[in-house]
């Protein structure tokens, strides 16, 4: 906090926040990450399912402003994909149907798509467009 009132004001349209915000963003998800962590460590040794539709919301809601860099949308969504990774890999023992509600890899990676495209990296869009579907298929390969 003392770092932010040293700042200028937010209103002189400064850019000087943004680092600030980005390092508070990651603070956040990294502890929601620990909850998951915790209630999905939990649930799958008793051979049950979580309930991470809040954690998820969440994570829908709470994303980087379509103007921050592509770079800072990134690391974000990387991150995601890792606990999306823990996530699949400790219930891999449940149903592809089950499963797929308990992350959100597809939608996320629409939503950097959608976000690149914006700036104007076509290509970085691309590849995070067709990700969905790669996904999809290794989910459900019929």
């Amino acid at each position: 906090l003392y770092k932010w009132q040293l700042l200028p004001s937010v209103a002189a349209r400064c850019n000087a926040h943004s680092s600030l915000l980005q390092c508070f963003h990651r603070l956040v998800e990294l502890r929601e990450s620990g909850q998951i962590m915790v209630e999905t460590s939990t649930h799958s040794r008793g051979r049950t399912l979580p309930d991470l539709k809040n954690l998820l919301s969440a994570w829908r809601h709470r994303l980087p402003n379509d103007f921050d860099s592509i770079t800072a949308w990134e690391d974000i969504f990387l991150w995601r994909s890792h606990m999306f990774s823990a996530i699949s890999t400790n219930f891999s023992w449940s149903e592809p149907a089950t499963l797929a509600t308990l992350h959100d890899r597809p939608w996320t990676a629409i939503r950097m798509a959608q976000t690149a495209r914006k700036q104007g990296l076509r290509e970085v869009g691309n590849f995070w467009q067709i990700l969905p579907f790669c996904i999809l298929h290794t989910l459900y390969p019929h």
